[in-house]
């Protein structure tokens, strides 16, 4: 059985995720909010690619945002900003505060063998997890079809939360890179 956060533990968690100074520099701009953004949305299934436009530079991200099946209120986002050329793609799971910081974080491909990942650091908006995007998990992620993602709330209780990969790769071909 799955186990979810719930709505009060992510009150300001991976719902303002995009505002949090820490998260990716893209998800700090990309809020909507901003009255000279020009913030351009495609969907790709369960993946969303947003670009913003402003003051003539374009930045990317993509992501999905987890909501709790029940309240409908959102658990977490995985955040995948673009990057240079040269530079390796990092993917940031957005967690919400209320979640025990020594364990860190597990994450598993379609049943696969966990792997451990540390909380780099929380803010307001919530805590962030980065993981580089080397060629065996990009593979992974792009032919798998969930991403479990495992933390441990304060209680110490494990929850699992499901991320699908539907339209991960067709929207990791269109993030520009």
């Amino acid at each position: 059985m799955r186990k979810f956060l719930t709505a009060a533990a992510i009150g300001v968690g991976a719902a303002t995720f995009m505002a949090t100074s820490g998260a990716p520099a893209l998800a700090q701009g990309l809020t909507t909010d901003q009255p000279d953004a020009n913030v351009e949305t495609q969907e790709f299934q369960e993946w969303s690619l947003r670009c913003l436009e402003q003051e003539g530079q374009r930045r990317c991200e993509m992501l999905q945002p987890v909501e709790d099946p029940e309240t409908g209120e959102p658990v977490i986002a995985v955040v995948i900003p673009s990057s240079a050329e040269n530079q390796p793609l990092v993917a940031w799971v957005v967690l919400p505060l209320g979640v025990l910081l020594p364990p860190g974080i597990a994450i598993s491909i379609d049943g696969g063998e966990p792997e451990r990942l540390p909380i780099r650091h929380c803010e307001p908006g919530g805590c962030l997890a980065p993981f580089e995007l080397e060629d065996g998990i990009l593979r992974q992620l792009r032919s798998g079809t969930e991403l479990q993602v495992m933390a441990y709330g304060i209680d110490e209780q494990q929850v699992s939360i499901p991320v699908s990969l539907m339209g991960f790769t067709a929207a990791l071909n269109a993030l520009p890179r």
